[in-house]
């Protein structure tokens, strides 16, 4: 499967269609019984801001859940790309503001994402599966609240583990003042 300019538009996950410069994968599909199976051992995406290598394997069955497995690599290149890639589901309309509006600077080389469990269990409150995601950035402004001052130029990480977020950063800026350790 090989693309350029073109549109995917997951309507149950986006509010918008996802659009990439492009796109290379190897899939294969098989059945199994009444399972259907797709493996996607390479997945190459490139877009504005954003390159990403994936591998998953989704595996669907009539009256159970889709199961999916997903590890990606992600390198996003301008903080204001991510709200283009906010979900829309499993997420408070106030969160996904928040994650929309947050990042408005800065760059991650080293992201990941890990995804292995049943699609409608998700957020996995019920510890059917595990969701992770990382990303190391750099030079970073943060929009935390409306009435606070920006954080600015910070460099650290961001963790999301199941319905957990923990953000370490080794310094930055706030009003003009340095901060060593956030």
């Amino acid at each position: 499967l090989v693309g350029t300019h073109t549109s995917w538009y997951f309507h149950k996950i986006f509010n918008h269609p996802l659009h990439f410069n492009h796109i290379d994968a190897y899939t294969t599909w098989k059945k199994a019984g009444d399972k259907w199976l797709l493996h996607i051992p390479e997945l190459a995406v490139h877009a504005k801001g954003l390159d990403a290598a994936v591998s998953m394997n989704l595996t669907m069955q009539p009256k159970v859940s889709p199961y999916l497995e997903l590890l990606a690599g992600v390198r996003v290149g301008g903080g204001r790309i991510i709200r283009n890639y906010v979900p829309n589901v499993h997420m408070s309309p106030r969160l996904q503001q928040w994650l929309r509006q947050a990042f408005l600077k800065g760059h991650s080389d080293s992201s990941r994402l890990l995804y292995h469990g049943p699609l409608h269990t998700f957020p996995f409150s019920d510890h059917s599966g595990h969701f992770e995601a990382y990303a190391g950035f750099g030079d970073l402004t943060l929009k935390y609240h409306p009435d606070w001052p920006l954080l600015q130029h910070a460099n650290g990480n961001i963790i999301f583990d199941d319905r957990s977020m923990h953000i370490d950063a080794d310094g930055g800026e706030v009003s003009g003042l340095h901060l060593d350790r956030v």
